[in-house]
């Protein structure tokens, strides 16, 4: 017998294909993942300047900055949520109030 019939015997068993091809696909997926996240504009890997977010000019890129804070839109969404909760406490209440006189 050849050494490669003597591997094909070993290794091949038709039931196992699938379970190489998971491993195969997963293999090809993480490494295209990896090559990508390495690529990509949001690592920084030349250390000579770690990190190149902190210069930013607005004006050169193409990014809108924003600010994410909106106190009023805060304050009425967490009295909303404040009212509802303090409801809820008094409903609570209530029903514990009603148990213990029973």
């Amino acid at each position: 017998m050849s050494r490669f019939a003597s591997i094909l015997k070993t290794w091949y068993e038709p039931a196992a294909v699938p379970i190489y091809a998971v491993i195969a696909l997963s293999t090809v997926g993480a490494t295209y993942y990896l090559g990508r996240l390495m690529n990509g504009q949001d690592v920084a890997i030349n250390m000579k300047k770690p990190m190149p977010f902190l210069n930013t000019n607005p004006d050169s890129l193409p990014t809108k900055f924003m600010m994410v804070s909106n106190k009023e839109r805060y304050e009425a969404a967490f009295a909303s949520r404040a009212a509802q909760l303090a409801t809820l406490e008094a409903e609570y209440a209530a029903k514990q109030a009603d148990e213990a006189s029973l």
